[in-house]
Parts: C-alpha cells; structure tokens; sequence
C-alpha cells in the first residue's frame, strides 16, 4: 500500500458506485435507506475495504459503537497499516477512555504515513493532546510545519507542546515569531507572558498597554497576560485592573448558569446524606486522588508523589465523572421511574464503575501499583469515588480561601471553571465548595486526607512525609527533587512546577487586599474566613 495515498481502494467500480450512491442518500438526510444500502452493498462485497469504511461512519453518525469497531476491525485485517483506519481505532479508543491504545494507534498512524495533508495529522495531534501526551505531538506538529512553515497556528500548537514538557526556550522563540506575525495572537501572548517571571528590564508590559488601549484589539487573554506582567514587576494595582477588564470580557463570552451549578452541588449533597461506603480498608497500592479547587497546590503534591518510582500520574483525565455520568445516563434509560440522573448515579453499579475505571488507568499506568488522579472538580465526586474504588486515598488541598479565590481569579482558564469570572460568583462557589467538602468529612469520616498548601511550603519532607504515609508508599528525599524532572505537565502550573517549592504565594492576597474587600465580606459572612 502507499501511505502518502489517504483514500480507501473500492473493491471494484460497481462498489465504488454504490458507495456514492450511499454518499448521495446520506447527504439527503435519508439515514436508515443509506445504511440498508451500505449493508448491502457489503453483503456483496464484504472484502471492501471502502465498504466497510463507510459503514463504520454510518455506525458512528448513529453511536453504535460496539458496530462501528467490527467494521474497522474487519478493514484492519486486510490493510493492517492503513493510517486512516488506525486513526479512527485511535479515535475510537479515545472515546472509550483507552488512552494507551489510543496513543499507540494514533502514533502508529503517524509512523505509517509519510504524506504530507496536514489536515490528517492534525486529527492525530488531537487524539495525542486530547490523551494529554504533549510530548509525542512535538513531533507530529513539527511534520506539520515542515509542509506549512509559515503557520501560525502550528507553531502557537508546537509552542504550547514545549511549554507542557519544560522547553520554555523553544516555546518563547516560536511564540515571538508568531506574534511577529500575528501581533493580536491573544493566546500566543497569554502563553508567552506565562512562560517566565519578567522583570523591570525585560517585560513586554508597553506592547500590552497599546493592544488593550485598542478597542479593536481587546481580548480577555490580552488582559491576563498584562496583569501577569505587571504582577511580575509588583504594580500590583493596575495588575488588578487588568484582572478585572479581562474577567469582565471572558465572562460576557460565557454561558454560565450559576443557580444551576450551585443547585447541582446541593442535589449531590442532598442525594448523599446516607450514602454507604462498603469499606475503608486501604489496601497496599491502588488509585490516589488529588482533590480540591484549582490553584491550591494539586499540581504541587502530583509532582511531589509521581517522583516516587511506584506512582504514575494520568494527569488531569475527566475519566472518573465521565464514567460515571455515562452509567448514570445508561441507568436512567433503562430505569424509566428513576427521576434525576443523581438519583440514577447512586443506583449503578459501583464495583463495575470502579472495574472500568481500574482498566482504563491500569493501561496508562506503565506497570506501576499506584496511579494519581489529578483532576481537581474530583472533589464533587468523593463519597461516588470511595464507593466504587474503597482502596482509593483521597487527598484534598486546602489552601487559605483568600489566596485560593485571589489565585483562581488571576487565572485564564481553558473550558474550564465559569464561576472563576465575577468576584461575587466565585465567593458563592467557594462557599458551595467548602460545604460539600464538609459534607464528604461528615458522611465519611476518615476517609480523604486534608493537606494545607500553607504546611506543604513551610515544612515540605514533614507534610510530604505525612502524604506518602496516608498512600502506604515509602518516604525518601529525592521525592521533593520534583522540580528536576523533565516529565510533562499540562496544567495552568506547568511553569510554577518547575521551580524548588517557594513560599512567595503564601498571603499573596494582600497586595491587593483593598480590590478584594467585597469578596472577603461574603466569605466572612459565611464562615469561610473569620
């Protein structure tokens, strides 16, 4: 076969015009004719590598998956190197939370084509980030380049690839040249403002004034990335500023449904009052959980404990909601009585919830006894967690609220955290958060470990001690040597990891204690601070 070719060889020119003919009716919206033609036509042709193609894209525009990986499957066996069809195994695998397989295909894929549309290996770049394995796109996005040197955004993907594995060098070059380019690439120049601690003398802080002077010009990233610049150099005033300008922008671009979310937390809390966890006997190895709100020291304590040789992190995977919300939905469905789809979470099966979530880590967990999970919402999840993994540590960051809600708001984050906008709907969902934090403690007592970022930077062997104590694991030195290893982190603290643990951070919220008057108000109010 020739991988430079993409398309899929008709077994003859009557398959390849009933093929079209099955294009024609699909493009018709006449779905259930298309798929009795395709069947059909494989009927006739059942060698068809083609044939079978198409009937995989038909099973997957209708969710039968467990059909659609028959029908590739089948075109495996007859062109077992066809890159197009590991891709879709590859894509398929994703979707089923089999990372390592995913990986493998979609790296396999790349080897095997030597073409050069770079519309392909950008499908493969995406099931490789999406697995969150930065460091095998390196190579895809440099292909990519190679055919379209002058684009942008290749080059702002192969930056971001760098910056996740610890390149800040190769990252702040490519990112130059972009904005060179592109000089209102807001996400090249929020990356580039995060890739280093500027100073007096080397800043980009004039250049940023100018972009958000210019109406025309005003992006949120824009705002962050001046208010990190301007933080660097202690004007933590006009930072603020920023901070705020920026928010104000991000959070008119969102559809977020603050009642919902924070009624959605309070059904969880409701729906769990007398939740039953069969056991809190922890074995000797087994899944650890990092839990907490965003910015509070999770990524700090996942280095910490995957230098140790027995720990693999899989990073921040929405695999166990995922997992769960995917059998709650299948329970409701079948259960036609059952009302909510949080009562429907505390009927499934929980030790099978836990089977397909010990299968997916285990395939990522390169051998080793112990993963960490590092998802921080996790903590919505930690009454679900302990009944479907009992051997599960649960390990909650807490962090002073101030800190936690000053840091939270300084940051730009990806899809992720709507409430962290507006200073009054990120005091309510911190408020919301330390409830269900509470409620976990009161319905499980014993069962999650919590651990102040305040003692973690203080006296780091002591607390680190503490932690790798509460997994079973054994304490060693080198363990707090986390900022020397080059292994990949893909968080909004990728740059802050890679530096020895400093207790700068510490009441950082002071320096503008005055802009957060409102917000500590609320959270006096609800006893959160006193």
């Amino acid at each position: 076969m020739n991988t430079q070719q993409l398309s899929l060889p008709p077994q003859s020119d009557s398959s390849q015009a009933g093929m079209q003919e099955v294009i024609i009716l699909k493009r018709r919206g006449e779905h259930e004719q298309a798929r009795n033609k395709a069947n059909q036509l494989l009927a006739h042709f059942p060698q068809c590598i083609a044939s079978l193609h198409l009937n995989y894209q038909l099973a997957i525009a209708d969710s039968n998956f467990i059909e659609a990986e028959g029908y590739l499957r089948e075109a495996l066996k007859i062109l077992p190197e066809h890159p197009v069809l590991l891709l879709n195994q590859a894509q398929l695998s994703l979707s089923r939370y089999q990372y390592a397989a995913a990986v493998k295909l979609a790296d396999k894929a790349a080897a095997v084509y030597v073409g050069n549309n770079t519309v392909f290996l950008a499908a493969i770049s995406k099931v490789v980030m999406q697995a969150e394995q930065p460091a095998i796109a390196i190579s895809v996005y440099q292909r990519m380049l190679a055919v379209e040197p002058d684009n942008t955004h290749f080059k702002h993907q192969l930056a971001l690839c760098y910056f996740f594995t610890n390149q800040p060098q190769k990252a702040y070059i490519l990112l130059n040249e972009v904005i060179a380019k592109s000089p209102n690439n807001a996400g090249a120049i929020h990356l580039r403002s995060a890739l280093q601690t500027y100073t007096n003398d080397h800043n980009h802080i004039e250049d940023l004034r100018k972009f958000v002077a210019d109406v025309a010009s005003q992006h949120p990233a824009i705002y962050y990335a001046l208010a990190k610049e301007l933080e660097d150099i202690a004007d933590y005033k006009e930072s603020f500023a920023m901070l705020k300008q920026g928010a104000a922008l991000m959070r008119k671009q969102l559809c977020y449904n603050e009642a919902a979310e924070l009624k959605s937390i309070a059904d969880i809390i409701k729906s769990t009052t007398d939740i039953v966890v069969d056991s809190l006997v922890q074995e000797s190895s087994g899944p650890i959980f990092i839990v907490g709100m965003p910015r509070t020291g999770t990524t700090l304590v996942e280095r910490v404990l995957t230098q140790h040789e027995d720990v693999h992190s899989v990073g921040e995977l929405s695999l166990f909601p995922q997992l769960l919300a995917s059998m709650a939905q299948q329970y409701m469905a079948q259960h036609k009585s059952v009302g909510s789809l949080h009562e429907a979470a505390l009927k499934i099966d929980f030790a099978e919830l836990g089977r397909r979530y010990t299968i997916a880590v285990a395939e990522i967990s390169a051998g080793k006894p112990y993963t960490l999970d590092k998802l921080p919402i996790n903590f919505l999840y930690c009454g679900f967690i302990k009944k479907a993994l009992p051997n599960a540590r649960i390990i909650h960051l807490c962090r002073n609220p101030m800190d936690s809600c000053y840091a939270i708001f300084k940051t730009l984050f990806i899809n992720a955290y709507s409430f962290s906008y507006d200073l009054d709907e990120l005091a309510n969902y911190y408020i919301t958060y330390k409830n269900i934090m509470a409620h976990w403690h009161s319905v499980m007592p014993g069962a999650i470990l919590d651990v102040h970022y305040e003692e973690m930077v203080n006296d780091a062997a002591k607390t680190t001690q503490r932690l790798v104590q509460w997994c079973g694991l054994t304490y060693k030195s080198e363990l707090l040597e986390f900022h020397k290893a080059d292994s990949v982190s893909t968080t909004a603290s990728a740059a802050q990891v890679r530096k020895p643990i400093y207790k700068s951070s510490v009441e950082k919220w002071r320096n503008v204690e005055t802009e957060l008057t409102a917000l500590q108000f609320k959270l006096k109010q609800a006893g959160v601070v006193f």
